[in-house]
């Protein structure tokens, strides 16, 4: 429920635009009139209004201390709560001062932006190590739902009955998925009392976290010099520039296409996300049964998943920039949802495995990295479809190729899914670590 919340706010704005930006037509008897939007934004408007959101995560880094102060529940519903006020205060805002509202757009970023790096300490305290990839899956699996959902329900909100109401009804969305949370969700399992102890005894072996120090320091130092905690950065900017053109940029793209009206593009802009909500379980499953029964290592089985789904992506971009058929370049862009299921969930499940001891601090980087390349991407495809044509979407769709090639190079090369000997348990049961590490070899 959290994920779905998480989604439908980061991406309300999205087809809300469409109906805040576009003239608007009605009949009196045999007369067509037609009225000027309600903001008369450019398109560099338009790609700054949508990346503003993202500036909020720049200082994702920060999100480490409240998560280590409060705890990952506690910092995940105070985030919601607080996101969704802000988002129902948007319109009256908006109506208040252009400027106030990209403030209001930026700290609504920096709550939403605090909210997943909190969730990646939950799943590093509830998630045992051998159900990592189905349990993150299930989870994370609300991305999909929540992008399924809000494009159709944001679009019909804002055809039917206005585009406030999508704030308006998503904010309240927000603030109840917060209480919710607040009351049934815990730090850690020793905090549960709604579950057996037999459970609670399985977590805590199994994720071997609390049986480690509870007061420690990061090694932000090894961190930060990290080969694989880099290449997993990269990895999610050049993700999110792709699912920036297949989330973010969709509904412009539709409505250049075939100027259809606002509650049509929703619906039309949902399908290649709702086909997620069908891949991430079978991919979190099928992931855990190859490493379960086979003597492959995780790392080779993510290299191989994510290498493979860059790359016909790549391919597919280039084929939709040579495809003039509306309907042919949207199955394109299906396909290439399909295939790129297992990198969003595996690289949720590599920023978990490297340290779980230090997800937290992880998870600020990789939520840095993911609001860079949210913004710059959603500036980019705003400079480049200045005029709304075919040839400037190809440009788009060329650029996307490329990024798709440079995500798979680079975790081919430096990417790992294995715990690292600067994470406490190195340094703490290093020992253990050390015997272990020669037992498998």
């Amino acid at each position: 429920m959290c994920f779905v919340n998480f989604q439908v706010l980061r991406n309300n704005m999205n087809i809300t635009v469409v109906e805040m930006t576009k003239n608007k037509t009605h009949k009196e008897g045999n007369i067509t009139i037609t009225q000027p939007p309600e903001f008369n934004w450019d398109t560099k408007t338009i790609g700054f209004v949508l990346s503003i959101l993202s500036y909020g995560g720049l200082l994702s880094f920060l999100g480490t201390f409240p998560v280590n102060w409060f705890g990952g529940s506690v910092t995940c519903s105070v985030c919601m709560l607080v996101s969704g006020i802000l988002t129902i205060l948007h319109p009256a805002i908006l109506y208040i001062d252009f400027q106030l509202f990209l403030a209001c757009r930026i700290l609504t970023g920096v709550f939403e932006n605090f909210f997943y790096i909190s969730t990646t300490e939950i799943f590093s305290r509830w998630i045992p190590k051998e159900e990592r990839s189905t349990l993150i899956s299930f989870s994370f699996n609300g991305t999909n739902v929540g992008l399924a959902l809000t494009y159709p329900m944001c679009g019909y909100l804002a055809h039917i009955w206005g585009w406030q109401m999508v704030f308006y009804v998503t904010g309240i969305i927000s603030v109840v998925v917060a209480v919710i949370c607040m009351i049934t969700v815990k730090n850690k399992p020793s905090q549960d009392t709604w579950i057996s102890r037999n459970e609670r005894l399985y977590i805590l072996q199994e994720t071997d976290h609390e049986a480690r120090m509870e007061s420690k320091s990061h090694p932000y130092k090894s961190i930060l010099l990290s080969t694989p905690v880099w290449a997993l950065c990269i990895n999610i900017f050049t993700f999110i520039w792709v699912a920036s053109i297949l989330g973010t940029c969709l509904p412009l793209y539709i409505q250049d296409s075939t100027g259809k009206e606002t509650d049509e593009i929703g619906l039309i802009s949902c399908i290649p996300n709702a086909v997620y909500i069908f891949m991430f379980p079978i991919c979190g499953m099928f992931m855990d049964y190859w490493k379960n029964n086979s003597g492959v290592t995780l790392t080779r089985i993510h290299k191989t998943l994510i290498s493979t789904a860059f790359i016909v992506a790549s391919v597919l971009f280039v084929g939709a920039a040579f495809i003039t058929d509306f309907t042919t370049t949207l199955t394109f862009f299906i396909s290439i949802q399909i295939i790129m299921a297992f990198v969003p969930l595996i690289l949720q499940i590599v920023s978990v495995a490297l340290a779980p001891d230090h997800s937290s601090v992880i998870a600020g980087m990789t939520t840095f990295s993911f609001s860079a390349s949210s913004i710059i991407s959603q500036t980019v495809t705003g400079f480049m479809i200045k005029n709304h044509t075919a040839q400037e979407w190809n440009y788009c769709f060329y650029l996307a190729a490329a990024m798709s090639v440079l995500g798979a190079v680079v975790f081919l090369l430096y990417g790992s899914s294995e715990p690292q000997l600067w994470s406490s348990l190195a340094f703490v049961e290093e020992d253990y670590y050390l015997n272990e590490l020669d037992e498998k070899k």
